[in-house]
């Protein structure tokens, strides 16, 4: 079976034309070849071929005098339906210099999306005034409201601004919109709030303040609710300004009427190109399907650090490294329709990783063993030379949301060393996920290679 995987991933179609599909398909036998353009051979040495029905095909390969059927699987590769730039950074004075922070929901489980993006003034810095502007698609994600008719979803409500929202669709239909609040003193006064809708996003409640303290807050597409009904929102705060951080979660049995706290964690210390230390930030959480909840977080350690709930938030582990290497930037978790996991973050080789940077390449894995290993990894977006110490483009900060058997991904991309964000959308069919070699696989099997590398540092 390994070997058969070894040559399942070096294939590829070689066809000198694509116009008529049926141009490669001869007697219903496909050619196939590897990469290098030479016959493509079993594992054990004999030619294989590609029996036709209808759009699916068979790998067919000879062993002895025996056919043996290897695998049924689409002939073509599932292509992007869209990658582009949906907002773009404008320098001007009233212009909108950066677009970062952003959430997806689908209103109608069909084609109906609504993005919230939000829209910083000059100069982009993180206490830069902002409003949450408002988009729908109503194609399933290939075309949106232009920016000259998007409304206010959001209006700046802090002395500083608003940003990072999350959508939420409750298990009774309600909708939670959460964003964060920051105030001066800068670095003191910043945290979660929230609004509610009970007619699908056609009005909102006035926004309300979560019972959080010091600077923090949720970051953009976070809010997750447990298959037993409690709403879990991971949070995170520093107390020194950003001397050091840490994460937590706020959690409602009541559909955020009220909310109760969990004890904070951190990760050990020891950052790495950034003077927070310790360091535990813009969490993220998914439910595994023992009930358990697993909580990625951000820091400087040079890999993603996972912390686990046995108690749907109340109570959360001692954050240890979850073998996937990671610049100190966010990662999204989301479970695929077929229950499977899709994480997407700024990957990098861990000899290249310097506390924040590189962020040049925005990377997508599958987990198929419930968030232990992460397989199939494929470039979304960016360079993918890390040994480019340029540092552009800084390509981050994903929100995902479903319409059918696509994926819409929404995200920030700058080709300067600044925030002049891009807001860049790709709709991708979920096949094209799977589509990448099964190997090599980061987590816990990589864990022991990972710890290697950063002894030997």
């Amino acid at each position: 079976m390994r070997a058969q995987a070894a040559v399942e991933s070096r294939l590829q179609f070689r066809a000198t034309s694509l116009d008529n599909r049926n141009d490669i398909v001869r007697n219903n036998i496909v050619s196939f070849s590897s990469t290098s353009g030479s016959p493509l051979r079993s594992p054990v040495g004999h030619s294989l071929a590609i029996y036709r029905s209808g759009r699916q095909f068979c790998w067919i390969g000879l062993i002895g005098m025996q056919v043996v059927i290897m695998l049924t699987a689409s002939l073509f590769a599932a292509d992007k339906l869209v990658d582009k730039i949906l907002l773009p950074h404008d320098p001007s004075p009233k212009g909108v210099y950066r677009w970062s922070g952003m959430a997806l929901l689908n209103l109608d489980e069909k084609q109906h999306l609504l993005l919230l993006a939000t829209a910083y003034g000059q100069g982009g810095h993180d206490h830069t005034e902002s409003r949450i502007l408002e988009f729908h698609s109503r194609d399933g994600g290939l075309t949106w409201t232009p920016l000259a008719e998007a409304k206010v979803f959001q209006e700046n409500i802090g002395k500083q601004n608003v940003s990072s929202p999350s959508l939420l669709r409750l298990q009774n239909g309600d909708i939670l919109f959460f964003f964060t609040v920051k105030n001066p003193p800068t670095l003191t006064d910043s945290g979660a709030w929230m609004r509610r809708s009970t007619d699908n996003g056609l009005s909102w409640s006035e926004p309300e303040k979560l019972p959080y303290e010091n600077y923090g807050g949720v970051a953009q597409d976070r809010a997750m609710q447990h298959s037993s009904g409690r709403v879990i929102l991971p949070c995170w705060l520093s107390k020194d300004r950003l001397g050091s951080t840490h994460a937590y979660s706020f959690y409602s049995d009541d559909n955020g009427r009220t909310w109760k706290k969990s004890p904070l964690i951190t990760t050990p210390a020891g950052s790495t190109g950034r003077k927070t230390d310790p360091a535990a930030e813009e969490p993220t959480v998914i439910e595994l399907k023992d009930g358990r909840l697993m909580m990625f977080l951000r820091c400087y350690l040079k890999s993603i650090y996972v912390s686990y709930s046995s108690d749907r938030g109340e109570s959360w582990s001692e954050p240890t490294s979850s073998g996937v290497p990671s610049p100190g930037s966010m990662a999204t978790i989301k479970r695929l329709p077929d229950g499977n996991m899709l994480l997407i973050w700024n990957f990098a080789p861990v000899e290249y990783i310097e506390g924040p940077f590189p962020r040049t390449q925005l990377t997508a894995a599958v987990s198929t063993d419930d968030g232990k290993n992460f397989t199939h990894l494929r470039a979304l977006d960016g360079n993918t030379d890390f040994s480019d110490r340029s540092k552009v483009p800084k390509t981050t900060m994903a929100s995902v949301e479903f319409s059918g058997d696509r994926v819409i991904i929404v995200y920030s991309k700058s080709f300067s060393r600044k925030n002049a964000y891009n807001l860049r959308l790709q709709v991708v069919p979920v096949d094209w996920f799977v589509e990448g070699a099964a190997e090599p696989a980061y987590g816990e099997s990589y864990l022991p290679i990972l710890n290697g590398k950063l002894a030997d540092k």
